[in-house]
């Protein structure tokens, strides 16, 4: 009479033990995913800071044509200005 109580709780036991690993399994696929995402915000991420250094090439060189544009004829003009 006392096998009875021991193999259902062994029973219960191997259920429990199957629930657990299916939710272990659940987590490891939800995990996956999440490293895929993951990868693909750091790939748009090194795009997107690879974009703004090129912006800011763009904006140094907008900066030195407009600067030489205004010193340029600035200093040529003080030069014949004092010859």
């Amino acid at each position: 009479m006392t096998e009875v109580p021991d193999e259902i709780n062994m029973t219960e036991m191997l259920i429990g033990i199957k629930e657990d690993i299916s939710s272990i399994k659940q987590q490891l696929n939800d995990q996956a995913d999440l490293n895929e995402k993951a990868d693909k915000a750091l790939a748009k991420s090194i795009e997107n800071e690879h974009r703004i250094d090129n912006l800011t090439h763009i904006n140094y060189a907008l900066i030195s044509l407009v600067a030489a544009g205004i010193f340029v004829p600035l200093i040529i003009y003080l030069i014949e200005k004092f010859m």
